[in-house]
C-alpha cells in the first residue's frame, strides 16, 4: 500500500496548489472612492465563477402481491394494497471551472420510526439493549478535481464504487423500479479516493469519452446508509468485540463506448446510463469492473420480500482479528480445521474477498438490451454468481414514449454456508412491464409486474420447501427536477 499512500499525497499537494493560486487570481476587485476622493481596492463579495445545481426526486409507489410476499397480509393472493415511498432525494453540486464538490441525502429513511434491537447471550438472556435507526441520511458528498491535463480527474469523499453499472445509474434513470440481484453484493457507496481517466483525450477530443477508465482505494465499510454505522472512517468498528479491520477495498472499472457518448448541444457528454433510451441512433457501452480487499468488513444481505424468510447473506463478514483464532461464540458449523467456519485461524488468516462484473447496454432504432455477469470469490465469497437480462423496445407517442420491458435475474450461492447448492439457495426472477415516460425522467409512470421463482417457502405441517407464491405487481409514479443556477 505504500506506492497508494505515495500517490495520495502528492496528488492532494497538486490539487492544492493548482486550485488555490487560479481562484486567487479569478477573484475579481472592486474599486470604490473613499471620503477623500481616492480610489481604493477592495475585494468584491462574489461568488467564485460557477453553476450551482438543485436536484430532488420522489418516488410514490403501490404494491400488490401474492399471499408469500412480505406485501400480502397472508390471507390470498392480491387482496391488499401497500402504499410507500420508495425513494425521496434531494441534493446539490457545484460547479466551477476546474473543481466542484457534490452533496446528496436520502430520506425516505427518515419516514421510520427508530426501533429497538436487543443482544442476547448463548443462554438467551438480553445483555444489551440499543435503540436501532436506519444509518443517517447521507448518501453521498464529494469533492473533485479536473487536473491540468484534462483527461484525469480526482475525486474524494463518499461516492459510487465504480463497480457495476446498474450500481453507478442513478435511481430516476432505472429502467425497472428495482435494480437487478447482482447489484446488492457489495455497497454502492464508499468513503476514499478515485481516478478517473479518458486517455483518448490526450490524442482526439472528439474521440476523449470511447474509453474510461476508473480507479478507487475506498475504506470498505461501505456508506452510512450501508456500512457498519454512522462514522464511517478506516478505524471505525462497531462494537468492543468487533476486530479493528483496516485493509482498504480496491475496485476499477473500464468502460468502452465504440459509437461515443450521449450528444448534449452539439457536444459528446459521455455515458449517462438511462438516458441513451431517448435517443434512436445506435449506442453502446460495454464495462469490465473488479474489486478486491483482503479483510471483508462489510455484511450484504438480499431481501426476498418473503413473509416469515430472514434476508440472504450473500458473503461472509469478517468478525475475527486478521492471522487470530477467533473470538467469542461461533455461530457457524466447525470446519475440518478444528476452527468455525466463520472465524479465522492458522489456514485462514483473513477473509478476503474479490469479484468481477461484465455488463453492457445496446440502443438503436428504438430497440434496448443490456446484460450483466458477476462473479465473487475469495474466502469471503460463498460461490455468489448473478447474471441479468433486459430486452425492449420505445415507441414514440407524441411527446411521451412508451417503453415495453421484460427481464430475466438470476442469482445463486451458498448462502447458508454447508458446502452444498440448495433449491431455496437459486432465486430467479422474470420482470414484465412498461415505462411511460411523460416527460423523460422528470414525469414517469412505471407498471411491472414481478415473478419470483425461489423455493423458500415451507408447508406448515411438513416443511417441505416450495416455490413461494410471491408474484408482486408495482405501480410507481415518479417526479424529479434539475434546477441550475449561475453564480457568475
Amino acid at each position: 500500500m505504500g506506492k497508494w499512500t505515495i500517490l495520495f499525497f502528492f496528488s492532494v499537494i497538486h490539487i492544492v496548489s493548482f486550485v488555490s493560486p487560479r481562484s486567487a487570481q479569478e477573484a475579481p476587485v472592486e474599486t470604490k472612492p473613499n471620503l477623500s476622493g481616492e480610489t481604493v481596492s477592495k475585494p468584491a463579495d462574489t461568488l467564485l465563477p460557477g453553476k450551482l445545481r438543485i436536484q430532488g426526486m420522489l418516488q410514490v409507489r403501490g404494491i400488490s402481491a401474492q399471499r408469500d410476499s412480505s406485501f400480502s397480509n397472508g390471507h390470498r393472493d392480491f387482496n391488499s394494497v401497500d402504499a410507500n415511498f420508495r425513494r425521496v432525494r434531494l441534493g446539490t453540486n457545484y460547479r466551477a471551472q476546474n473543481w466542484g464538490f457534490a452533496l446528496n441525502l436520502r430520506l425516505e429513511d427518515l419516514i421510520n420510526f427508530p426501533n429497538t434491537k436487543e443482544r442476547k447471550n448463548a443462554n438467551g438472556t438480553v445483555t444489551d439493549v440499543s435503540v436501532k435507526t436506519d444509518g443517517g441520511i447521507l448518501q453521498s458528498g464529494y469533492f473533485w478535481f479536473q487536473f491540468p491535463v484534462s483527461w484525469v480527474r480526482a475525486t474524494i469523499g463518499q461516492f459510487k464504487t465504480p463497480f457495476q453499472r446498474e450500481q453507478l445509474a442513478n435511481a430516476n434513470r432505472l429502467a425497472l423500479p428495482e435494480r437487478a440481484y447482482g447489484t446488492y453484493l457489495l455497497p454502492r457507496y464508499d468513503i476514499g479516493g478515485m481516478i478517473e481517466l479518458e486517455p483518448l483525450k490526450m490524442i482526439s477530443q472528439e474521440h476523449s469519452k470511447y474509453i474510461i477508465l476508473s480507479l478507487a482505494a475506498t475504506n470498505g465499510k461501505g456508506s452510512s446508509l450501508n456500512g457498519v454505522g454512522n462514522k464511517q472512517v478506516l478505524t471505525s468498528y462497531n462494537t468492543t468485540d468487533t476486530p479493528l479491520l483496516i485493509s482498504p477495498q480496491l475496485s476499477w472499472r473500464i468502460e468502452f463506448n465504440p459509437f461515443g457518448g450521449i450528444l448534449k448541444d452539439g457536444k459528446d457528454a459521455g455515458w449517462t446510463e438511462g438516458e441513451e433510451i431517448f435517443y434512436r441512433e445506435t449506442k453502446l457501452s460495454i464495462g469490465f469492473a473488479g474489486v478486491q480487499t483482503k479483510e471483508l468488513s462489510t455484511l450484504d444481505q438480499l431481501n426476498p420480500q418473503i413473509r416469515g424468510v430472514s434476508p440472504l447473506n450473500l458473503e461472509i463478514q469478517q468478525t475475527t482479528p486478521s492471522n487470530g483464532t477467533g473470538i467469542g461464540p461461533n455461530s457457524k458449523p466447525i470446519g475440518i480445521t478444528g476452527v468455525p467456519l466463520d472465524q479465522t485461524g492458522t489456514f485462514r488468516p483473513s477473509f478476503g474477498f474479490g469479484a468481477h462484473t461484465y455488463d453492457f447496454t445496446f440502443t438503436t432504432h428504438g430497440l434496448y438490451a443490456s446484460g450483466a455477469y458477476t462473479s465473487s470469490y475469495g474466502a469471503a465469497s460463498l460461490g455468489t454468481v448473478s447474471y441479468t437480462g433486459t430486452l425492449g423496445y420505445s415507441i414514440p407517442m407524441g411527446h411521451t414514449i412508451l417503453l415495453p420491458l421484460v427481464r430475466y435475474d438470476r442469482i445463486w450461492g451458498d448462502f447458508n454456508e454447508d458446502q452444498k447448492l440448495e433449491p431455496y439457495e437459486n432465486l430467479q426472477a422474470w420482470w414484465f412491464g412498461f415505462d411511460l415516460f411523460l416527460k423523460r425522467n422528470d414525469l414517469k409512470i412505471q407498471i411491472f409486474y414481478k415473478e419470483q421463482h425461489d423455493s423458500l417457502g415451507k408447508h406448515m405441517y411438513t416443511g417441505t420447501p416450495y416455490d413461494s407464491h410471491d408474484g408482486t405487481l408495482y405501480l410507481q409514479l415518479q417526479g424529479a427536477f434539475d434546477a441550475e443556477i449561475s453564480t457568475k
